[in-house]
């Protein structure tokens, strides 16, 4: 069979497909590391001015408060802090740079916190915390929210890991067997385990990047604002690229191990 249909052969039209798949995915994957890098490398908004300034103590309650960024931002979550820890969520209307966020009627002296959480111009979450006093700061201030989960991060860069071991050890795996060794199936049970592991854990990294964007605990993963907010970071670009060159690796992957059937 394979003398007169050499097309269906390893070295044929099946196996070059299957190389051109691994050679799109290495594509792929090389544009997702350089999306990466070049965000990282920019720098992210940062908070220049606000009013009430942060430490003022001001007579009267302000009838809205104002937050003026470095670059172009995006709300994600504003949370006002109360002298006594009530919290109540506020919306923030963005001009450019700036957010302009109306006060909520509160009359009580003492200190207040403004959490926020925007995206920066780069696709990036930015979170700060506001002090400021109305009338007396408080004896006792109201305890600050915390920025940085240690649950999410350790999840956040568990999922990440899992997804770059099937990008760098799963696609350079499946590039390896289809263009420096062609017709070897060594380890394609561990190339094939490592391919699936990333795409499961591109989601799932896309899910928490977006939780931790809007500051929710882990319990809330696989709710719909998680993904909402995340789709508005630059992280969606990467996930889905990472995704789309994991796909291509494992197809061609079974493409080729059908081959050796």
């Amino acid at each position: 069979m394979g003398a007169r249909f050499p097309c269906l052969t390893g070295g044929g039209i099946v196996g070059d497909s299957a190389r051109l798949l691994v050679f799109l995915c290495g594509l792929i994957m090389a544009a997702s590391a350089f999306l990466g890098t070049t965000s990282v490398a920019r720098a992210h908004a940062s908070l220049l001015r606000s009013t009430p300034v942060e430490g003022a103590v001001v007579q009267a309650a302000p009838a809205e408060l104002l937050l003026g960024f470095s670059e172009t931002v995006a709300p994600l979550v504003t949370e006002l802090i109360g002298p006594d820890g009530t919290k109540t969520r506020l919306t923030a209307k963005a001009n450019g740079a700036d957010l302009a966020i109306a006060w909520p009627g509160w009359k009580a002296e003492g200190t207040y916190l403004l959490s926020w959480r925007v995206v920066s111009s780069d696709g990036h979450p930015v979170a700060g915390v506001l002090s400021f006093s109305v009338g007396n700061p408080s004896v006792t201030p109201p305890a600050a929210p915390e920025l940085n989960d240690t649950s999410m991060r350790l999840a956040i860069w568990s999922a990440k890991l899992v997804l770059y071991l099937g990008l760098f050890l799963g696609v350079g795996g499946a590039f390896a067997l289809a263009w420096l060794m062609p017709g070897k199936h060594s380890g394609v049970g561990v190339i094939g385990a490592l391919l699936v592991a990333g795409l499961v854990a591109a989601p799932v990294s896309f899910g928490l990047q977006g939780l931790d964007a809007l500051g929710a605990p882990l319990a809330l993963f696989g709710q719909g604002m998680g993904w909402r907010a995340a789709a508005a970071t630059s992280y969606a670009v990467t996930a889905a690229i990472a995704f789309i060159a994991l796909s291509l690796a494992l197809l061609a992957l079974a493409s080729d191990a059908s081959l050796a059937r």
